[in-house]
């Protein structure tokens, strides 16, 4: 669909920069650039394979971003969830925001090729990555079941939708139900991100105008 990197084409550009997202990402009070590279090839164990995505964590500072210190991602990484494959496209979309409200954003990455959502904490500039989650339709209270192209996490914003101090994350399915499309509303924690609550919406949901069709992409923002 728009907006997804072609998922059958091998040795393609690497595409970096094609998701970003400004936040905190180390509660330093500069705002740090995640710059994603999804068609990027990632070599683990002498194994190289292509398309599976890398994300850059570009430090801010009293002068502006810097690459001292600068953190490559990917479902390789020590701590991130998953696994490197080819054409998983690991960060072909990208949000930052502070779901536990600790001072440090926490940065969202969604794996076409896993249909998941990868959230990772934020954290002091050269800790390791711990207490990552991936969150998929299969994970306990998130509504429906994983198929092909439902494009869970194809679109992802945090807001502080509830208000408090810790921001929620808004996780567009535009593929679900033969492209009917639907969006799930995850709330943020003094633990992070929980299912406890969550909302669903599609355009069946009462007080939302029209009715859902297929084709309609209902949650692609």
């Amino acid at each position: 669909m728009a907006g997804s990197p072609a998922a059958t084409v091998y040795d393609t550009p690497d595409l970096f920069g094609f998701g970003v997202a400004l936040a905190d990402y180390n509660g330093d009070g500069y705002a740090d650039l995640a710059a994603s590279a999804p068609g990027a090839p990632v070599t683990a164990n002498s194994v190289k394979r292509e398309d599976a995505g890398t994300i850059n964590l570009i430090y801010g500072s009293a002068t502006g971003l810097t690459t001292s210190g600068n953190k490559q991602l990917t479902q390789a990484s020590t701590g991130v969830p998953g696994f490197h494959e080819r054409n998983d496209w690991f960060g072909a979309e990208l949000a930052g925001g502070d779901a536990n409200g600790d001072g440090r954003s926490e940065l969202a990455a969604f794996s076409p090729g896993d249909e998941t959502v990868t959230m990772i904490p934020g954290a002091p500039r050269y800790a390791a990555v711990t207490g990552a989650v991936a969150w998929s339709q299969d994970s306990s209270g998130v509504t429906g079941t994983p198929e092909f192209e439902d494009f869970f996490g194809e679109s992802l914003r945090f807001g502080y939708f509830r208000g408090g101090p810790y921001a929620g994350l808004a996780i567009g399915i535009p593929g679900e139900d033969n492209g009917a499309g639907a969006v799930q509303l995850l709330y943020g924690s003094g633990t992070g991100l929980t299912a406890t609550g969550t909302k669903y919406f599609t355009q069946n949901t009462p007080g939302i105008h029209e009715l859902s069709q297929p084709g309609d992409w209902f949650g692609y923002f």
